[in-house]
């Protein structure tokens, strides 16, 4: 859904980026089209943060850059590229490790930030918390 323009009329949109040089391209293509536009270089292109990483926020006409860093949140997951078969794929799952979890509230804090419920990834963080 981050790919569809206009996604259920929202005024705010994230979306993520492989390259840098796309990130003026979609500047271009869609910063008109909402009053804030987040984009992140993320994991493999998606808006998802598995470690340091760059955001531009697009709004009234100016992109700010700032970066990401899960390790600044307290975040010590580490990713792991090694083959799993499905059995620990559905354990895992069911059983996240407390660094996946604390990742996955770190990645809704940047979505709080990115929609303006929260003035910053650290505020969005305390609001899930």
């Amino acid at each position: 859904l981050e790919r569809l323009p206009k996604a259920a009329i929202c005024d705010t949109a994230m979306i993520g980026v492989f390259h840098k040089p796309y990130v003026k391209k979609y500047v271009e293509i869609f910063a008109d089209r909402y009053r804030r536009l987040v984009i992140v270089k993320g994991n493999e292109g998606t808006p998802e943060i598995f470690g340091k990483c760059r955001i531009w926020i697009c709004e009234k006409g100016s992109v700010k850059e700032e970066i990401v860093d899960p390790a600044d949140f307290g975040v010590t997951y580490r990713k792991n590229f090694a083959r799993i078969d499905h059995e620990r794929l559905i354990t895992e799952t069911l059983n996240p490790s407390e660094a996946l979890q604390h990742l996955a509230r770190v990645n809704a804090a940047v979505w709080l930030y990115a929609a303006h419920k929260a003035k910053s990834i650290h505020e969005g963080l305390e609001q899930i918390s």
